[in-house]
């Protein structure tokens, strides 16, 4: 038990430490001139980071600094929200077409949110 417990602290830990790499990866490629490779790496420093929200906080603000832009502009453009839509196999076999039928009980389908 206490070795899970051990982990599972290590694995939490793992991400913001992994974050102050992205960090001092951006302030030294914003010293050189590679402003937008340094906001890529502030970016990835603030998800890393994310369930400690000052830290993550602060790597946002280095984003937002050097884009100019609000970070929930972060996401990638053109993507939508994913909504699963489960459609049931027929019950009978006189309603099964001559398309190839899948083996599983139930097909679900993702369609882009409306």
């Amino acid at each position: 038990m206490k070795n899970q417990i051990n982990v599972h602290c290590a694995s939490r830990l793992a991400g913001p430490i992994l974050a102050l790499r992205f960090r001092r990866a951006a302030q030294r490629d914003e010293h050189n001139g590679f402003s937008f490779t340094a906001a890529m790496e502030w970016r990835r420093a603030a998800e890393l980071s994310s369930w400690i929200t000052p830290l993550a906080d602060r790597y946002w603000r280095g984003w937002e600094r050097i884009m100019h832009l609000s970070r929930r502009f972060a996401a990638p453009i053109g993507t939508a929200e994913i909504v699963p839509i489960v459609i049931l196999q027929p019950s009978s076999p006189s309603q099964v077409s001559l398309a190839a039928q899948p083996t599983l009980p139930q097909q679900v389908m993702l369609q882009p949110a409306v």
